[in-house]
């Protein structure tokens, strides 16, 4: 909506501004979430450009969402302790006014849906049905996005169960025989996939679809050997190769197409259905975690990244419909990349911080009633935490260190690599090492190579002060329309 037409309605009746958080796990979604709300119920400064925010009491949610721990979040920081992992997708409901010195006033309803991490690698299916999400599953162990070797042992592990399942099946006539062959198939590629996804499971976290075997449906941890790769046991389902999905394997095409489906309705529709109308995105990025995981880790989570952003891609159906988008504007504002964990590397670090988000979601494009456009897309460094550094404890990594008890030792902590010599902390690099320079072949880096020390949260004295905060104004402005524009 544009011009006097938006005033008026921010003014008198309030406008709802859907803001979509999301990111890998641990990129500190519920953290942001709730940082925002402390930081517009105790504003710092010139925060909000002139404008002085005022919020009502938390809504209850929207169903199928559970409400956002908001109470329980700040109550944690209270006690020197984080909020627990996200295991629901919950939403927080706030009514917010902005007011100023000329009397004008902003009216909103601020709605953001907070998303376990786990479920990110479920956007891979949005858009797809079983057969094109089978077809982006093998194009990453085939190399596409670089090899991912569980996945390339998995599915040539597939093409042979199949082909001996069909070529028993072919001298089978009675049906009771058939039945049994079949539920045998089915549990020897439910368990050649789990295999696979347990071997994924760390640097490839962000590729574990579908994510119940990480994050059930109740919100429960399963263990791997007990959890079904689907919504239950009978609703199980896995990739297949391109060359087994044929008329001749359409039992078990059909049974996983069914259970696919249902899935999909289940747990990704509802989320999807909902972002696809936000106003704006929040996509937070732990680049330091990235670096450190390495090459294949990162190209894992782009790919992820990129599936998640592509919800916010909108087609009208009907004539009226584009009219509509047309005169209100019905389309996402702009997208905001932001780094978190900014607090691991000095100042001078972070431009380059925002130089790789750039490289790595910065060029987002939508397809908006069949055209493509560019959105907004701005980058930014968040931290939530004191400039405390535990210098006895290092980011990740694959190290040894001399006593091989890290936490007892002091700052001079000497840790070492594989070959006994010391490692040097890294600095955060301009370009994604995979992108190379300028003449030079892209090579891949491995785990480890980059290395950060870790920060000691340090939380507030009082319920009142919000945390530390990077860069937040220029976040804020542009969410609620307050100063700060977005890029053409």
């Amino acid at each position: 909506m544009k011009g006097k037409a938006r005033v008026l309605v921010e003014t008198v009746a309030g406008k709802t501004l859907r803001v979509a958080v999301l990111g890998a796990k641990n990129a500190g979604k519920t953290t942001f979430t709730a940082s925002l709300c402390q930081l517009l119920r105790n504003p710092q400064d010139d925060m909000f450009n002139g404008w002085t925010p005022e919020v009502g009491n938390q809504l209850e949610p929207v169903r199928p969402f559970k409400r956002f721990p908001l109470a329980e979040t700040l109550s944690k920081w209270s006690e020197d302790d984080w909020s627990d992992a996200t295991v629901d997708v919950s939403q927080l409901r706030l009514p917010v006014s902005f007011h100023r010195g000329d009397k004008r006033t902003k009216r909103f309803e601020l709605q953001i849906l907070d998303i376990p991490g786990e479920r990110v690698a479920d956007f891979g299916m949005f858009g797809k049905d079983y057969g094109k999400w089978s077809d982006f599953v093998e194009d990453h162990a085939n190399g596409l996005l670089g090899r991912i070797r569980p996945l390339e042992e998995y599915f040539k592990e597939a093409k042979a169960i199949v082909g001996d399942w069909a070529e028993k099946s072919a001298g089978i006539a009675s049906k009771d025989e058939g039945k049994i062959l079949f539920v045998d198939l089915v549990a020897k590629l439910v368990e050649a996939y789990k295999k696979a996804l347990k071997e994924l499971d760390g640097e490839y976290s962000t590729f574990l679809s579908p994510s119940v075997v990480k994050l059930d449906e109740r919100g429960s941890r399963p263990d791997w050997d007990a959890c079904p790769v689907g919504l239950d046991e009978k609703r199980q389902f896995v990739p297949l190769p391109r060359e087994v999905r044929t008329k001749e394997n359409r039992k078990p095409l059909r049974a996983f197409e069914k259970a696919y489906d249902d899935y999909v309705a289940t747990i990704v529709t509802p989320v999807v259905k909902w972002l696809a109308s936000a106003d704006q995105a929040i996509y937070l990025v732990d680049v330091l975690t990235l670096l450190n995981d390495g090459c294949d880790a990162y190209a894992t989570q782009k790919a992820m990244g990129d599936a998640a952003l592509s919800v916010f891609s909108r087609r009208a159906r009907t004539a009226f419909g584009r009219a509509w988008d047309r005169l209100f504007d019905s389309r996402i504002a702009g997208i905001q990349l932001l780094a978190t964990q900014a607090d691991r590397v000095p100042d001078g670090q972070h431009e380059d911080m925002k130089r790789l988000l750039r490289a790595m979601h910065g060029n987002a494009i939508l397809v908006v009633d069949g055209a493509k456009k560019h959105v907004g897309t701005v980058t930014a460094v968040l931290t939530t935490m004191q400039n405390e550094i535990e210098k006895s404890v290092w980011l990740h990594g694959p190290f040894e260190c001399s006593d091989n008890d890290p936490m007892k030792k002091d700052f001079a902590v000497q840790f070492v690599d594989s070959s006994g010599g010391p490692i040097k902390e890294r600095t955060v690099p301009s370009r994604w090492p995979c992108e190379g320079d300028a003449g030079t072949a892209p090579r891949e880096w491995q785990p480890g190579e980059y290395g950060f020390w870790r920060t000691k949260p340090s939380f507030p004295t009082h319920a009142n002060i919000p945390l530390v905060s990077r860069e937040m104004d220029g976040v804020v402005q542009r969410m609620f329309d307050l100063g700060d524009a977005w890029p053409e």
